[in-house]
């Protein structure tokens, strides 16, 4: 009878603990903490600084350690930034202090206070290019390169964009920005294949500068010809004031386009100045010759409100075309940096996962002494048996 007890006890006790088993695993999954959407704005990269945000499932701390070659683990890396406390699920970081014209790899990290347990995680290693110094762009530049980018990697299906991408000329200058879902053409209809980014040489062929105002920046080609895009992606061109013909302001400045078939410098609609960042950007829905145009104000308008294009000769005003969304150029840095405290019903389910976890660790404190007790009415009933078996004999 009490083997049969000790044996009963002992099948009970060993499902209870693959039950504890399993409810540990399923526990595990759900609990821990991750990091996602890592990411660079290009807007934010000069040649001596970068922005680098990213998102966690839980709120928690922020730093990023970063250098010029890969390593496996975040502690390699040759700088890091100061330890931020302040636990928030969208993380903002400044890199300062950066090389021109340089290649950063960088993880970010994040710690999370969980049920007492500090839980630590890391990203994978990701890269960025900062520009080239404000020195550097003014002669030759490395003998024209011309940049085919073949976008296959970047679409599904052909001809849209899947993700948002971001090209940019060699000298660092100018810059597309693609958003995700954007559909490039060719004149034929065919899914956009490659885009040629150019910066124009002395000895190219190009067009003649406009006769009122001036260049405020070298010439950039874009290439195919013919090639649409619905909706507008975004041209961003970077200047220098010191290059601004005179006479005018950064207020003055537009990006423009010439226009083959009138023999005109045309003004995009939609331009914006950024003058902390000396940068212009505007929406683009067709390849051509790009430019940084200083242009005439419009005698009514407002300086600081000053949003539509400006006609001077040979400078034309485009067609006005429907509206058409300019992405975003510059994220909000403060509503990733400063986060508002979490509401209650995040705080509340952050209690219920806090109290899971307790509850965790205190069954999986159990299971130890629940195996030992289970190996000990084992070696009983086995006892109890030989007993049984020399008593027979």
């Amino acid at each position: 009878m009490w083997i049969t007890v000790f044996l009963f006890c002992g099948f009970l006790l060993f499902s209870l603990l693959i039950s504890h088993a399993k409810g540990a695993t399923q526990e595990a999954s759900t609990l821990g903490m991750s990091i996602f959407d890592v990411y660079v704005p290009v807007a934010e990269i000069t040649s001596h600084s970068a922005l680098v945000t990213w998102s966690t499932s839980s709120p928690a701390s922020s730093q990023v350690f970063y250098d010029e070659t890969f390593h496996v683990t975040p502690a390699e890396y040759g700088s890091c930034t100061d330890f931020e406390s302040s636990l928030i699920r969208n993380h903002g970081i400044f890199l300062e202090g950066l090389e021109a014209n340089k290649t950063y790899h960088f993880r970010v990290q994040s710690t999370a206070n969980m049920g007492g347990i500090d839980i630590t995680c890391y990203s994978d290693d990701y890269t960025f290019d900062t520009l080239y110094d404000g020195s550097i762009g003014g002669g030759g530049g490395g003998g024209g390169s011309s940049d085919r980018i073949f976008l296959a990697e970047y679409m599904n299906p052909p001809g849209t964009f899947g993700r948002d991408v971001s090209l940019r000329a060699y000298d660092g200058i100018c810059t597309l920005i693609i958003p995700k879902g954007t559909v490039g053409k060719t004149p034929e209809g065919w899914a956009l294949s490659y885009i040629i980014l150019k910066l124009l040489q002395p000895e190219d062929e190009k067009p003649p500068s406009p006769q009122v105002g001036g260049l405020a920046s070298r010439i950039y080609r874009l290439k195919p010809d013919g090639v649409t895009f619905s909706p507008a992606v975004t041209i961003y061109l970077l200047y220098k004031e010191n290059e601004i013909p005179s006479g005018f302001g950064e207020g003055d400045l537009r990006i423009g386009y010439w226009d083959k078939g009138q023999g005109k410098w045309v003004v995009l609609e939609g331009c914006k100045v950024d003058a902390e960042k000396n940068a212009v950007a505007a929406p683009l829905s067709h390849f051509s010759y790009y430019a940084l145009l200083a242009v005439t104000p419009a005698p009514l308008e407002p300086t600081l409100s000053r949003t539509g294009d400006t006609v001077v000769s040979p400078v034309e005003k485009e067609e006005k075309k429907p509206e058409e969304s300019l992405p975003a150029v510059t994220p909000k840095v403060s509503d990733t940096v400063n986060q508002s405290p979490p509401t209650s019903a995040t705080a509340g389910a952050f209690e219920s996962v806090v109290q899971e976890r307790k509850r965790g660790i205190l069954e999986t404190a159990l299971i130890p002494f629940l195996t030992g007790f289970l190996a000990v009415m084992c070696i009983l009933g086995i006892i109890l048996i030989l007993l049984r078996i020399r008593k027979i004999f």
